[in-house]
């Protein structure tokens, strides 16, 4: 027979950022002396609301240059970035088009045939505006990172010595035909850990054979992430549906179930963990499930 219990928990407002964890502190422990034996639980829903980076400026080296017509000699510029992490694609658009705009300058280019680069927040996608003098006597040239985050932008077929790509340009005004985003978060999956006494079911760490390694999974919950808006403040609610299957983990018996914590975290593309906070004006609450089998009676 299967006996479940369901715990709720959520972090109590605050007028400054907190970090992003969950303690949940009983008046008595959740399971009675021998009472625990094979039981498994499990996170069944929470709801997360507060903010995520949207770039992170170190993982990638984004540069960009103009070259005459007809000439081999290319002005270029590597984009210098104000801080680690931006929260709106916005300012990624306008550091790209600050580079833009200086080359054109060190180059003579007239203010009004300057090109312009720029993130429209309402199709999520990023863009190029230049005019057909600039097109005639100019070319604009991206690195190989610039390529790989925005690769949809129309590109001559073959890269120049450099690694640089040219933007194949027709038109006053080139927008992605698709959104891009995922490529420039720096989120890669969610996930929640806890101090709950559970066996998690971890592969080995390839360094240290000896160990496991957080890294290598399990969390309770592991989801993916994608972008795809220039949202920075971030409803997440996650659910096990009827469809769906927990992620069970062991609970080891013989433990006293009076306090323990869920921490939030996201996983970056180098493989580190960071923790998530909360706003005050932001919101985390989740409900674990433990489930116990008993024997009939």
């Amino acid at each position: 027979m299967e006996h479940f219990q369901w715990v709720d928990g959520e972090l109590a407002k605050s007028d400054t950022i907190q970090d992003a964890v969950v303690r949940i502190k009983r008046a008595s422990p959740l399971f009675a002396p021998g009472e625990d034996k094979n039981t498994v639980c499990a996170v069944e829903r929470f709801y997360f609301e507060s903010m995520l980076p949207l770039f992170d400026t170190t993982r990638y080296s984004f540069s960009v240059a103009i070259r005459a017509v007809g000439s081999t000699t290319m002005s270029s510029l590597a984009i210098e970035w104000g801080s680690k992490y931006l929260y709106d694609y916005r300012h990624v658009g306008a550091y790209i088009n600050g580079a833009l705009q200086s080359i054109a300058g060190s180059l003579g280019i007239e203010d009004d045939n300057k090109p312009t680069f720029f993130f429209d927040a309402e199709s999520c996608r990023f863009g190029v505006a230049t005019t057909e003098a600039f097109r005639t006597g100019f070319q604009i040239f991206v690195s190989e990172d610039f390529h790989y985050c925005l690769h949809n932008f129309p590109y001559a077929e073959d890269t120049e010595d450099g690694g640089w790509w040219r933007l194949g340009l027709e038109r006053d005004v080139e927008i992605q035909p698709v959104l891009t985003l995922e490529l420039l978060s720096p989120v890669r999956r969610f996930l929640v850990d806890t101090t709950l006494p559970i066996i998690k079911s971890m592969l080995p760490n390839p360094q240290r054979l000896q160990d496991a390694s957080d890294k290598d999974g399990g969390f309770m919950v592991d989801m993916k992430y994608f972008q795809d808006t220039n949202q920075h403040i971030i409803p997440i609610p996650f659910s096990v549906g009827k469809d769906a299957v927990h992620r069970w983990s062991n609970l080891l018996p013989g433990s006293n179930l009076r306090s323990f914590e869920f921490s939030f975290f996201w996983l970056d593309w180098t493989g580190d963990l960071r923790p998530l906070v909360v706003l005050p004006q932001g919101t985390l609450d989740i409900k674990c499930v433990f489930k116990t089998l008993r024997p009939l009676a």
